[in-house]
C-alpha cells in the first residue's frame, strides 16, 4: 500500500511540475467553455467538471493499458494512436460546433456526453507532461502502480484548471460566444492537421532503391561507368556524380524533389531526375511517376517535351512561352516542373559552383499582382454586392466568375486538392494569388456566410446559373437537406483520411469536377461532371449543397458567421421567404420562421434580406 501512495505522490509532484506547460493547453478550451457555459459560472464548473471526468477516465486507461503492456513490449511513442485522438477530438468539436452555431434549427438537447469526451480524448496527447507519465507508467511495469501514477497526475495537472469557470461571467453575452465558436473552429482544425499530419507520418513513404536509382542514372548517361551516393554538405543540396572508368566526374545528377521538395504541381511533387554536366549544363533529365492528371501532362513524357530543357543552364528563364513550351491546359504543372528543374540547379550551382555574385536564388514564392488583383475586385465586388442586397449584379457577378475566373484563367479554386495538401501534406500554395484567396474566403465566411461558393466560386456560378436558365426545377424538404448535407462531412473525411493513410493524392485530382469543366480530363470524369450539371439544372446547386468537400469546410465556418441575417419583428410567418429560398435555409415550423446560416449561399432571392419586401403582410398592404 506504501507504494500504491508513493507512486500516487509520484504523479501528483509530475503534475504539479507540469502545470505551466499543462495551463497553455487549457486555454484552448476556453472558447468551448465560453459558448458552452450560457448561465454563468454554474454551467461553467459542470462543463469543466465532465471535463476532467473524462481526462481522469483516459489517464487511468492509459494507466492500466501501460501496466498490461510493460512486461511484453518496450516502449515506443507511436504516432497513430495519438493521430486517431485528435482527429476523432476535431470530429468531436465540429460536430458540437454545428450544434451551437445552427441556431434554433434542430432541436438537440444538451448533452453530458460532450464534455467527457472532450476530456477523454484530449487527455491523450504528444505533450511532454503525459508522454512522462507514460515513460514512467511502464517503467514501473505495473497495472496499480500505473493507475496510482496517472491519479496522482490528475489531481497535479488538471484540478488547478477549474479557476475557468471564471469565464462564465462573460459567456452570457452574444458576441463573447461568437468569438468562441470561431477560436474553437480553429482549434478543431489545427486538431484535425496535427492527427491527418501524425498519421501521415507513420505511412511507410515510397522511395527508390539503389537498384532502381542506378537504373535511371544509366539510362541518363549510358556512359559512366560508376556513380557516387548522395554528396551533400550540412544544409547544401543532394546530389550523385557519375565517373568514368577513370574515375572521371562526367556527369551530377539530382532528383528536383530532394533539391526543391517545396515546389509542388496540381497533384504533389512532380519529380524529375536530372543530368547535367559539370558546369551544370542539362544533358538529359526523366520525369518520374507523379499525381498529376495523366490525360492532361501526357506531353511530359514525350521526347520532344524533354528534348527543349537539353543545354540550359541556372541562368535561363525557365518560363512557359518565353524559353520553354508549356503543357496545354496544365498550367500549374509546367510552372512546378520549370521552377523545381531552376531552382535545382541554383541551389546546387551557388553551393558547388562560383557562379556570379549578382546571381540571386529564385523566390519559390510566385507574383502575379494582375492574378492577385483579380482575386481582390471579385472579393470586393461580392461584399458590395451582397450589403447593397443587389440580385442582378450578384447574376453579373456569377457570369463574370464563370467566364473570367473558370474558362479564361482556368483557376481561383479552392479544391479537395488544396484542403488535402493542407491537412495531410502540410503544404501551402506558393501562387500569392491562392493565398489571397484562401484568406479571403475564410474570414468572408466568418463574417458573411458562404460567399466564396455563394459569388465567386466559378463551378458553383455555373450550377446556379444553369438552374437559373431551366425552367423545370426539383425541391427537397428541409429535412432531406439537413441529412445529405452530412454526405459532402464523409467525403471530405474520406479523403483525408485515404490520404493520410498513404493513398495517392492522385485519385482527388481525377475526380474535382472543376478540372473536369474548365480544364480538361479524362472521359469518364467528364461525364461524371456532366452528370452532376444535369442535377444542378433540377436541383439548386447539387453538388455544392451534397457533394462538394470544399463547401463543407465553407459550410462549417458559415454556420458561425457573425453578421448574421435577421428575421425582422414585423415578420408575419407567411412563408413567402421559404418558398423563395432555393437553399432550404429558411424553415417554416408552428407557424414560426426558422434561418440556418450554414446552408446560405447570400443568393438575396428572399424577402428577409430584402428589408422584408414581397412577403404576405406588405403585400395586402400595398392593394
Amino acid at each position: 500500500m506504501m507504494e500504491f501512495f508513493q507512486t500516487l505522490l509520484n504523479g501528483f509532484l509530475l503534475g504539479l511540475a507540469s502545470l505551466p506547460v499543462c495551463a497553455t493547453c487549457y486555454i484552448l478550451f476556453v472558447p468551448v467553455i465560453l459558448v458552452e457555459s450560457q448561465t454563468g459560472i454554474r454551467s461553467s464548473f459542470r462543463f469543466l467538471s465532465l471535463f476532467a471526468g473524462g481526462r481522469l477516465i483516459g489517464y487511468v486507461s492509459v494507466g492500466v493499458v501501460a501496466g498490461l503492456v510493460a512486461p511484453a513490449v518496450p516502449f515506443v511513442a507511436r504516432g497513430e494512436f495519438i493521430g486517431i485522438a485528435y482527429i476523432l477530438l476535431s470530429s468531436l468539436m465540429f460536430l458540437w460546433l454545428i450544434r451551437h452555431a445552427s441556431l434554433k434549427t434542430v432541436s438537440c438537447k444538451p448533452s453530458s456526453k460532450n464534455p467527457l469526451l472532450f476530456g477523454f480524448l484530449s487527455g491523450l496527447s504528444l505533450c511532454p507532461p503525459f508522454l512522462a507519465a507514460v515513460v514512467l507508467s511502464l517503467r514501473y511495469g505495473a497495472v496499480l502502480k500505473g493507475v496510482a501514477l496517472f491519479l496522482g497526475f490528475f489531481f497535479g495537472a488538471v484540478l488547478p484548471m477549474f479557476v475557468l469557470s471564471l469565464s462564465g461571467l462573460v459567456s452570457r453575452f452574444e458576441i463573447v460566444r461568437r468569438i468562441g465558436q470561431v477560436l474553437s473552429a480553429l482549434i478543431a482544425f489545427s486538431l484535425l492537421a496535427q492527427g491527418t499530419a501524425l498519421l501521415a507520418q507513420t505511412v511507410p513513404k515510397m522511395t527508390i532503391t539503389g537498384g532502381e536509382r542506378e537504373k535511371i542514372f544509366k539510362s541518363l548517361v549510358p556512359n559512366a561507368d560508376s556513380f557516387s551516393g548522395g554528396l551533400a554538405q550540412k544544409d547544401a543540396p543532394q546530389y550523385y556524380v557519375a565517373y568514368d572508368k577513370e574515375r572521371k566526374p562526367i556527369a551530377v545528377l539530382f532528383f528536383t524533389d530532394e533539391v526543391a521538395p517545396e515546389v509542388e504541381g496540381y497533384g504533389g511533387k512532380v519529380p524529375i531526375c536530372v543530368a547535367c554536366d559539370t558546369q551544370l549544363r542539362i544533358k538529359n533529365l526523366m520525369f518520374l511517376p507523379n499525381g498529376e492528371t495523366q490525360e492532361l501532362v501526357k506531353e511530359m513524357f514525350e521526347d520532344s517535351f524533354s528534348k527543349q530543357y537539353i543545354g540550359k543552364t541556372p541562368l535561363d528563364d525557365f518560363k512557359a512561352g518565353v524559353d520553354v513550351k508549356g503543357i496545354s491546359g496544365a498550367t500549374i504543372t509546367t510552372d512546378a516542373i520549370n521552377r523545381s528543374i531552376k531552382l535545382s540547379l541554383f541551389r546546387i550551382s551557388h553551393a558547388y559552383l562560383p557562379f556570379p555574385t549578382d546571381t540571386s536564388l529564385p523566390s519559390v514564392w510566385e507574383f502575379k499582382i494582375e492574378r492577385v488583383l483579380v482575386v481582390s475586385i471579385f472579393f470586393v465586388a461580392a461584399v458590395l454586392v451582397y450589403i447593397l442586397k443587389a440580385q442582378k449584379l450578384r447574376l453579373l457577378l456569377l457570369g463574370t466568375s464563370v467566364a473570367v475566373l473558370g474558362f479564361y484563367f482556368r483557376a481561383f479554386m479552392i479544391t479537395a486538392q488544396n484542403v488535402m495538401d493542407i491537412f495531410v501534406r502540410r503544404s501551402y500554395p506558393q501562387k500569392v494569388e491562392f493565398i489571397v484567396l484562401g484568406v479571403c474566403a475564410v474570414v468572408a465566411s466568418f463574417l458573411f456566410g458562404r460567399l466564396y461558393c455563394g459569388s465567386i466560386c466559378p463551378f458553383g456560378a455555373l450550377s446556379e446559373l444553369l438552374w437559373i436558365i431551366f425552367p423545370f426545377k426539383l425541391r427537397v424538404s428541409f429535412k432531406t437537406v439537413l441529412s445529405l448535407r452530412w454526405v459532402k462531412y464523409g467525403v471530405l473525411g474520406a479523403l483525408i483520411l485515404l490520404a493520410a493513410a498513404g493513398s495517392s493524392f492522385y485519385f482527388a485530382a481525377q475526380l474535382e469536377p472543376f478540372a473536369a469543366v474548365f480544364i480538361g480530363t479524362s472521359f469518364p470524369v467528364l461525364i461524371l461532371a456532366i452528370s452532376i450539371l444535369v442535377l444542378s439544372t433540377l436541383f439548386y446547386r447539387f453538388y455544392c449543397r451534397f457533394l462538394c468537400p470544399v463547401g463543407a469546410v465553407m459550410e462549417l465556418l458559415s454556420s458561425m458567421r457573425i453578421l448574421r441575417l435577421r428575421i425582422p419583428s414585423s415578420c408575419n410567418n407567411c412563408g413567402t421567404c421559404v418558398k423563395n429560398c432555393p437553399s432550404e435555409s429558411l424553415s417554416l415550423k408552428d407557424e414560426k420562421l426558422y434561418y440556418n446560416p450554414a446552408l446560405c449561399f447570400n443568393c438575396l432571392s428572399c424577402s428577409v434580406v430584402r428589408g422584408n419586401r414581397g412577403c404576405g403582410q406588405e403585400r395586402e398592404k400595398n392593394r
